[in-house]
């Protein structure tokens, strides 16, 4: 709220349009899934309690993990969102990630040679073939 307070300012917004109590703008929440208890019960007390509105609903997710393994820098099992963009298009990666969502909270797991085979079936080859026809 703090950062949407500031850019409302900084872009002459009404904050109290969004998160006045009698709003009618749709909010919505997209959590990790280890915070549900919190975004599911606190905040919305506080929220009330500070006058403020609460959410429409709140979307959960899982965790990210990268070839079965918890991202770790110590591990060495992650990736820096720089690296990638340096080699790859963000788009590619945005389409493996909605490929494995699901209505359930799994874990997606960032399997690199499934990514691959993923993108190049799926994306380049569709696209190249739509193309060339």
């Amino acid at each position: 709220m703090a950062s949407f307070k500031k850019l409302c300012d900084t872009r002459d917004l009404d904050f109290d349009e969004y998160f006045n109590k009698d709003s009618e703008t749709e909010l919505y929440h997209f959590i990790g899934k280890d915070i549900v208890y919190f975004h599911a019960l606190f905040w919305p007390a506080m929220l009330m309690g500070a006058d403020y509105r609460t959410r429409n609903a709140i979307f959960a997710h899982g965790f990210v993990t990268v070839n079965g393994q918890k991202m770790s820098k110590s591990r060495g099992t992650f990736i820096q969102a720089r690296t990638y963009l340096e080699s790859l298009n963000p788009e590619c990666l945005r389409y493996y990630y909605a490929y494995k969502l699901s209505a359930k909270i799994d874990d997606i797991d960032l399997n690199l040679e499934d990514f691959k085979q993923r993108v190049n079936s799926d994306l380049v080859g569709k696209v190249v073939k739509y193309c060339l026809t």
